[in-house]
């Protein structure tokens, strides 16, 4: 019976490796807040197309005076048909008479909800501000990430999920019932908030 080969000991890696392994490194590190920025331009510009598009449904309203709107004042109308060309990502629109005057509701991917009113005369926005306050303190725990992992060395996240508090010290918004940093569905962490009102919203980074 031949005598099994000798173990190798472990390969030293070389500075070359090792510098690449550190650029890598750097390259997440510093390029996760560019991307987070990134993300929450794209959701600045996409809400103003949808708000802007609502401006438009109640401006077509009041042109029209609603009398050749029969849908709107049972239950309201669907904006496609006052207004064709619904913005992209836009899931559903109504436009109704309200007791100071017209409301457009739209809802959009991933469940954010916009407002449009003519309230006075004056077209003014209503955003869920809850939902906007919860996803922009999502955004901060993300971009803190990095630096927590670094200095805490926490277990991996499969293991144990993280606290948003403790990643960052900034107060949990109202409306928010619970927060983590834990591992998404995809490859990486994402952060998880709990709504007082029962809805869960994600960031995937």
């Amino acid at each position: 019976m031949t005598a099994p080969p000798p173990k190798q000991p472990p390969r030293e890696p070389t500075p070359e490796e090792r510098a690449r392994a550190a650029r890598l490194v750097w390259l997440i590190v510093l390029g996760l807040p560019t991307v987070v920025g990134a993300m929450v331009a794209y959701l600045t510009w996409g809400g103003r197309q949808v708000r802007d598009y609502g401006r438009e449904v109640i401006g077509a309203v009041q042109q029209q005076s609603g009398s050749s709107i029969p849908g709107l004042e049972q239950g309201g109308e669907e904006c496609g048909k006052v207004v064709p060309g619904i913005p992209a990502g836009v899931q559903s629109c109504r436009i109704e008479r309200v007791n100071d005057g017209l409301l457009v509701t739209l809802t959009v991917d991933g469940g954010r909800q916009y407002q449009v009113s003519s309230a006075g005369g004056k077209v003014s926005d209503r955003v869920q501000a809850g939902e906007v306050d919860a996803r922009a303190y999502a955004g901060r725990v993300a971009t803190h990430f990095p630096a927590f992992v670094q200095a805490n060395k926490p277990p991996a996240l499969e293991l144990q999920a993280v606290p948003c508090r403790q990643v960052i010290p900034d107060p949990v918004p109202a409306g928010v019932q619970a927060c983590q940093v834990e591992s998404g569905p995809a490859d990486g962490p994402q952060v998880a908030l709990k709504l007082t009102d029962g809805r869960t919203v994600t960031l995937p980074f």
